[in-house]
């Protein structure tokens, strides 16, 4: 891909430093847009010589923009020595050259000047490329090469998947990789491990070794899965067409030029009410469908190929009774259990009672095999929860009969003692989602310099649990989470966040409730 681009032109020479650095950085498919200039540093030595090494991490940026956030490990550029023409610490160099006074965005890649080759005249303006603009390039640039990009979906993601399949095949294992590429987890890099790898390696030869040879080991892989489709498909046919040449052979039926299409339709009717298994049996009524569609589908080719003439069973009026034949065939099937598609099992007693036994709740949420508990607080029955549990039930009367366990507030609660504290009517999410947020701001916690939500609580839960000494498996029952590589993101929290948000969940929230 590297090959494709002529880097003594402003937009060859951007397109090719980004091929090889969103490879060697395992960019994002949108990274390249929001980098900045400041967000590579060459290195030097004590002497102030330079390495031959480019130090990439958006902490330099005095104001980093976009979605882009400081890495924990710096990202490297590394002189190719091997080969020049394809050094991305050169081509920086080169590209930084290209920045005139008058640039003042910090964007790393311009917008080429179309009067460049004019005397004095700046390689690019002061505008940044469009993102739109930008995520082209890595499909142009596998165009330019032959790659196929109709059947293989190539995107300037695909510079990252290639990176962290070929670290994967070089020995590195998933924690180094994830200190390379930046992945959040090792959770995050499967579904590039999974990718085909002889796409990867086709893209690699293409940047790396300038090779221009096509793509002979997808080709080849998908002319071989081709042929075997189309070995599978002609097999069915032929066996589909040879069932209904022996049934218009028992019935005398002579498909030929001078056969009209009533004739045709006649002898399709009486195929989809008699066509019959070689033990004579029927088939099963979606198999009748596919039969005589399969069927039809060849007569017509037969008619057009051989003779030149036009029909189609599918839609001409002339075919209406064969069709009709076919759903009166199969409505009949449908009546016998043994014959349906799918015929329902009835429930045995256990798993009945299972069912009765379960109520499902509203928004998707999956049964827990292991319960939770509220538990008396018998040091602070202030804080006590299962005390607060009941006098909010108490509170719920009889005309409420939705089941939900947060309801609106009744506005006129006060006006009597005998008014209804909460409406017959669940209050909406988006309120109940303000409430940790309300309450940490209420003792006083920054909200806007620290980010507090309703899932912060889950978060204090899990930390104070592996405090406690619970290993992780104990903690997965308690808290319910899929595995343990869910927890991880929740041990990497501020312990002094902590400390505040269990104030929080112990006090503020639960009183929030009952306002």
């Amino acid at each position: 891909m590297v090959t494709a681009w002529n880097e003594d032109t402003p937009a060859g020479l951007q397109k090719k430093f980004y091929q090889i650095s969103a490879y060697e950085l395992a960019w994002r498919g949108g990274e390249a847009a929001n980098c900045l200039l400041h967000y590579f540093k060459i290195e030097k030595n004590n002497k102030g010589e330079e390495t031959g090494r480019i130090e990439c991490n958006s902490v330099f940026s005095k104001t980093t923009q976009g979605v882009a956030k400081p890495l924990a490990n710096s990202k490297w550029l590394i002189a190719n020595k091997d080969d020049l023409n394809i050094c991305p610490v050169r081509l920086f160099k080169k590209l930084s050259s290209k920045r005139t006074t008058n640039i003042t965005t910090e964007r790393f890649f311009l917008t080429p000047n179309p009067q460049w080759q004019n005397d004095n005249s700046p390689w690019y303006k002061n505008c940044p490329v469009g993102k739109n603009e930008i995520g082209k390039w890595t499909k142009l640039a596998a165009e330019k090469i032959g790659l196929d990009v109709c059947n293989i979906n190539i995107t300037n993601h695909s510079n990252r998947a290639t990176a962290v399949s070929h670290l994967a095949k070089s020995g590195l294992d998933e924690q180094q990789i994830i200190k390379i590429t930046g992945h959040a987890s090792t959770s995050s890099l499967a579904p590039y491990l999974e990718i085909d790898t002889e796409h990867h390696e086709q893209i690699i030869k293409k940047m790396r070794l300038q090779e221009k040879e096509s793509n002979t080991v997808v080709s080849a892989t998908n002319e071989l899965q081709a042929k075997a489709s189309s070995n599978k498909y002609k097999k069915i046919h032929s066996s589909v067409w040879s069932q209904f040449e022996n049934f218009c052979s028992e019935r005398n039926y002579i498909l030929q030029a001078s056969t009209t299409p009533e004739e045709i339709s006649n002898i399709l009717m009486d195929y989809a009410y008699n066509m019959k298994k070689v033990d004579g049996s029927d088939y099963k009524e979606s198999c009748v469908k596919t039969m005589w569609n399969v069927t039809a589908k060849l007569v017509q080719e037969k008619f057009f190929n051989e003779y030149q003439i036009s029909i189609n069973p599918f839609n001409d009026l002339c075919f209406k009774k064969a069709r009709n034949a076919r759903d009166s065939k199969r409505r009949e099937l449908q009546a016998q259990a043994d014959k349906r598609k799918v015929s329902s099992v009835a429930l045995t007693e256990e798993e009945l009672m299972k069912i009765k036994n379960f109520k499902t709740a509203q928004g998707g949420n999956h049964r827990l095999e292991d319960s939770k508990w509220l538990t008396t607080n018998k040091a602070d029955l202030h804080m006590c929860p299962v005390r607060v549990l009941t006098l909010l039930l108490s509170k719920r009367t009889p005309n409420i009969t939705c089941e939900r366990l947060f309801l609106t507030v009744n506005p006129y609660w006060k006006k009597s003692s005998s008014s209804a504290w909460y409406k017959n009517t669940p209050i909406g999410r988006n309120e109940i989602n303000k409430w940790t947020r309300c309450a940490a701001e209420e003792i006083g916690i920054d909200t806007k310099k620290v980010k507090i939500t309703n899932h912060s609580t889950r978060s204090t839960v899990v930390s104070h649990l592996v405090k406690a000494g619970i290993s992780e498996h104990q903690l997965i029952k308690i808290t319910g989470h899929k595995n343990a590589t869910s927890l991880k993101p929740y041990l990497k929290v501020d312990q002094e966040h902590h400390k505040k948000l269990w104030i929080i969940c112990r006090v503020a929230l639960l009183h929030k409730m009952l306002l």
